[in-house]
């Protein structure tokens, strides 16, 4: 299983928002995750958090055009996903090529948001890079406000296949196009315990699968840092190691790396 590490060019995100919003550490970080071991770097300029903020393209842009500029010239290896739910941000960052070479779109998709859903896939499919779509269970505003899902796996299996669909019928590629279940995006409480533990069956949509859960508020106790939730991500982590998903979006890089490191180490004993 492959590594994204998650860069924030945010000032809000939930784990390090404002952390990196200087272009020369934000390279700086980039430049560390890879070392340490992840495959991607996925860069974003809104949040997704609880209860943050939407902001417009315009404002998106101004906070990660420097920190791409600054990736595009710091040597990096790994590749860079643009996490964004606006298509005009997506086409700007992919004009800069070549001098940095946007590999993926990662768009969190809100039910409802087809003809955006179809606008991504296009630009994606026309601009040769990969796509990932991850479910969310209602819109961002009111996703963690819904009474509980009669069946989270089931639905979630839907949704994302609905996903699949409108990205194929875009003329996207399956072979490049990801699906993320969205851990936490309108799944509440032990709904995502229940995604973890029938994660294997999102294989069967024919997509390689993105694990999200990171830092996640359901990993934790009530009241805790984001940062106080990596030993109960390792955890997931190895849990879904070995059930055919193709890469984990991560916070904390080296520690993930050197969990499935000792895991695979293990399985060969």
């Amino acid at each position: 299983m492959l590594l994204m590490g998650i860069l924030n060019a945010t000032p809000d995100s939930f784990s390090d928002g404002g952390r990196y919003r200087d272009p020369a550490l934000a390279a700086a970080h980039a430049l560390e995750m890879a070392r340490d071991g992840a495959a991607w770097i996925d860069v974003g300029g809104e949040s997704t958090r609880p209860g943050s903020a939407r902001v417009a393209h315009e404002e998106e842009w101004r906070r990660v055009e420097p920190v791409l500029h600054s990736l595009a010239g710091a040597g990096l290896t790994a590749h860079i996903s643009l996490d964004t739910r606006h298509p005009e941000t997506a086409r700007r960052a992919i004009e800069i090529a070549p001098a940095l070479s946007i590999a993926a779109i990662n768009y969190v998709a809100a039910e409802g948001e087809h003809e955006r859903v179809l606008e991504m896939a296009r630009l994606a499919h026309e601009a040769g890079t990969e796509l990932i779509l991850t479910h969310v269970r209602g819109t961002l505003e009111n996703m963690h406000t819904l009474p509980p899902a009669a069946d989270v796996v089931g639905e979630t299996l839907a949704g994302l296949g609905r996903l699949r669909d409108l990205a194929l019928h875009a003329g996207m590629p399956r072979e490049r196009l990801m699906l993320d279940p969205g851990f936490g995006f309108g799944k509440n409480g032990g709904e995502n315990f229940l995604l973890l533990s029938g994660i294997a069956r999102f294989c069967e949509l024919g997509c390689r699968v993105v694990v999200g859960v990171s830092r996640k508020r359901f990993l934790g106790r009530p009241g805790d840092q984001p940062e106080n939730r990596d030993r109960a991500t390792l955890g997931a982590l190895v849990g879904v190691a070995d059930t055919g998903c193709y890469m984990a979006r991560v916070h904390n890089v080296s520690a993930a790396a050197q969990a499935l490191s000792a895991l695979r180490l293990y399985s060969r004993s």
